[in-house]
């Protein structure tokens, strides 16, 4: 399948509403800038990085070369420059981003070994999202919260007794611009694997999935489980994922029914051909997609195997219009 490049992606053009709305909550919270001098004594991404080089395999154009391409291609598309990339052996589909001025992304080998080649393009779209969207020091803060020592500068740097109050507060914004950012990284996802279908695939697997069964993973089943849930809760879905301190408390991402909702509800609504098109096509919603599996014939070079969720054919690199 041949991608579109999208040179100058403008960051605006997909950050979620939420994302924007948590951002602005955590920019007005008093002593945020205390947090960010005290993080940035203590913090150093040579530490970080060094960590890394010295406990993970480095994924490169000599080592698992062919995902180190897909890496490098998810790059292109997303017009950034390309950070290191490490495996980390764990058998949980899993991926994170770590440093600021020099961040690295990290990959499990379970999500390597369980999901597929556009799945992973997903995954390692997301993680990008993240640098592309400048997450990195926020992400940052939030992961030093969660450490003991962290904790304790903090509340011990912070004036008394108004110190405990305002961790709290931080606490809190925190968390909750993290789990909107989540929804704008997934984004970043699709438009770096370029199929819903894959999009959708890899955020139901973080859900559950088993690999050595008799028994099949129901995609199309989730989505209606997914879509119900959701319209059920539709009006309080913002309130419930915003959270507060002692509900949600240290979650960092969204409840995966909605991701897969959200991302869902974008695509259909027309935004992500407008940023890859740059105008709304033509195309088989996810749903669709997963109700009639099969191909299509395209009409340009005849190819006859066309998938049902792709718009370009993979033989020409022509849209192909389905028969």
């Amino acid at each position: 399948m041949e991608r579109v490049i999208l040179n100058g992606l403008n960051t605006q053009s997909y950050e979620h509403t939420w994302d924007i709305k948590a951002k602005k909550g955590l920019e007005s919270v008093k002593y945020l800038s205390t947090l960010v001098k005290l993080f940035n004594k203590y913090f150093s991404d040579n530490i970080v990085t060094l960590n890394h080089y010295l406990s993970y395999l480095e994924i490169s154009r000599t080592q698992y070369k062919r995902i180190y391409e897909i890496f490098v291609d998810c790059c292109q598309i997303l017009d950034i420059p390309v950070p290191p990339l490490f495996l980390i052996r764990n058998a949980a589909i899993n991926a994170y981003t770590t440093g600021i001025t020099t961040p690295l992304v990290c990959v499990t080998s379970g999500c390597i070994e369980l999901l597929s080649e556009g799945e992973l393009r997903f995954v390692l779209g997301h993680e990008l999202g993240h640098i592309k969207s400048e997450h990195m020091l926020n992400h940052s803060l939030v992961n030093f919260f969660n450490t003991d020592y962290g904790n304790d500068l903090i509340v011990g740097t912070l004036p008394s007794p108004v110190g405990s109050m305002a961790v709290v507060a931080l606490h809190s914004a925190l968390y909750k611009w993290y789990r909107m950012s989540e929804l704008t990284a997934d984004r970043v996802g699709l438009l770096c694997t370029q199929n819903i279908s894959d999009s959708v695939s890899a955020l139901s697997k973080f859900a559950g999935f088993l690999k050595n069964t008799d028994d099949e993973f129901n995609l199309f089943d989730f989505l209606k489980h997914s879509e119900k849930i959701y319209k059920k809760y539709n009006e309080k879905i913002e309130g419930l994922l915003l959270g507060t301190a002692v509900a949600l408390g240290d979650q960092t991402h969204p409840y995966t029914v909605l991701r897969v909702c959200e991302l869902n509800k974008w695509y259909n609504e027309g935004a992500y051909d407008r940023i890859v098109y740059g105008k709304e096509m033509p195309h088989h919603s996810i749903e669709e997609v997963v109700k009639l599996p099969g191909f299509k014939k395209c009409q340009n070079c005849g190819f006859d195997k066309v998938p049902l969720s792709e718009f370009f054919c993979p033989e020409c690199g022509r849209p192909a219009s389905a028969q």
